[in-house]
């Protein structure tokens, strides 16, 4: 399977391009104003709040005095028996939306477009991709094996994992009584909640489609991660290029990968379409 991430030329891609580089972005420096978007269902069943009162106490939480005045203090409440319900359950609020999906939410991503056997479906024939993230055809694409890639990036350790993308005409939800009753507060459930969190960060409005996207999110505090030059595949030049940029990104790709094919992105004739075909002359 075949991964895309189309740039545009400059210094810093030409560099990445040149030492298999990827950039991970923080989630907030995203193009997409919804990044992140999702619905929180604060309700908790009665079993759920039952369990709550029963199994923590304010008194047996492991935190100083200064944090449970603080606590006390954030909450709006206090600790007596008429306001104990509300006491955790804004308690399990703040924590599910601080400790957890404000954790999630400031990790790293890069996005990448899957390829689809399918021209009509496929990124790299999409016009939109092409004239957003590689300069209306004066870009480039790099195409990646995601096998390869993944492989690497496990065998080497990295706090990164893939996150598939679906497209929905609504926000993914997520319930507050999941998270109370996870491990992360009574271990009543085998939930994954930071699954579940992630899941926010690859749920995309349905106008966004067309990208076919796959990302890959990083806990770890370098944006630049690498990856194997076998990943390499391709190289797609767009073919308004001027001609010393393509010949500059040919030789950076082949510098990195002597084995990496190149190929050109063009206007087909007589249409609104793009064809991909052999580069005309690629220098030996």
């Amino acid at each position: 399977m075949k991964l895309y991430k189309f740039r545009e030329v400059n210094d810093y891609s030409i560099n990445c391009l040149k030492t298999s580089k990827l950039w991970f972005s923080d989630l907030d420096k995203f193009n997409d104003p919804f990044e992140g978007s999702h619905i929180l269902n604060e309700k908790l069943t009665y079993t759920t709040k039952r369990q709550l009162l029963s199994r923590v106490t304010l008194n047996s939480s492991k935190v100083n005095e200064a944090e449970r005045e603080r606590m006390l203090a954030e909450t709006g409440v206090t600790d007596d028996g008429a306001n104990r319900s509300e006491f955790y359950f804004k308690l399990a609020k703040r924590d599910f939306k601080e400790a957890l999906i404000r954790t999630v939410h400031n990790s790293k991503a890069v996005c990448l477009s899957h390829y689809d056997p399918d021209p009509n479906k496929d990124p790299l024939y999409e016009n939109l991709m092409w004239s957003h993230y590689a300069d209306g055809l004066r870009g480039f694409c790099i195409v990646l094996d995601r096998q390869i890639l993944l492989d690497y990036l496990y065998d080497e350790k990295l706090s990164i994992r893939p996150i598939p993308v679906i497209y929905q005409d609504s926000p993914i939800t997520l319930s507050l009584n999941d998270y109370v009753r996870s491990s992360h507060i009574l271990g009543g459930s085998d939930k994954d909640m930071i699954e579940e969190v992630a899941k926010t960060i690859g749920c995309k409005s349905t106008a966004w489609k067309y990208e076919n996207e796959f990302r890959l999110l990083s806990l770890e505090d370098e944006n630049l991660q690498p990856y194997t030059p076998e990943a390499l595949l391709e190289i797609v030049i767009g073919e308004k290029m001027p001609e010393k940029q393509q010949m500059l990104i040919i030789d950076t790709a082949k510098s990195a990968n002597p084995n990496v094919v190149i190929k050109l992105a063009r206007l087909k004739k007589n249409s609104y379409q793009l064809e991909i075909v052999d580069f005309p002359s690629v220098p030996l």
